[in-house]
């Protein structure tokens, strides 16, 4: 699927690297304009619920230049809610730490300004 697939609320799409997971892929989200966000959740669809990462490092940007770490973790099975300290940014940005040989898909991404 397309990277529009995994942000158009829509959980029956997605986006997927079309291949086994390795360290490194990643997934960028530009929200067009500086936001404040606290939480991010990321959701498989129903059906490829071994698609999700394996490990993960979730990363913010005012530029999509230079990045900051504000959460990472061991991987998570259907739907993760990522809660970090309320920052600015436009860009975001998850990166894969693992590896499976399942592929990495995302069904849905939702940026919250802090936890719904």
């Amino acid at each position: 699927g397309s990277a529009g697939g995994a942000i158009d609320g829509n959980t029956g799409t997605r986006w997927a690297t079309g291949t086994s997971q390795v360290n490194g892929q990643w997934f960028q989200v530009d929200m067009g304009a500086l936001r404040s966000v606290g939480q991010v959740t990321i959701q498989t669809r129903d059906g490829d619920r071994w698609d999700y990462p394996r490990g993960f490092e979730l990363q913010v940007s005012t530029t999509g230049s230079s990045w900051t770490t504000v959460a990472s973790g061991p991987g998570f099975g259907w739907k993760r809610p990522i809660t970090f300290d309320t920052v600015t940014a436009r860009y975001l940005r998850i990166v894969q730490t693992g590896s499976a040989p399942e592929w990495w898909s995302i069904g849905e991404l939702t940026a919250y300004t802090a936890a719904p």
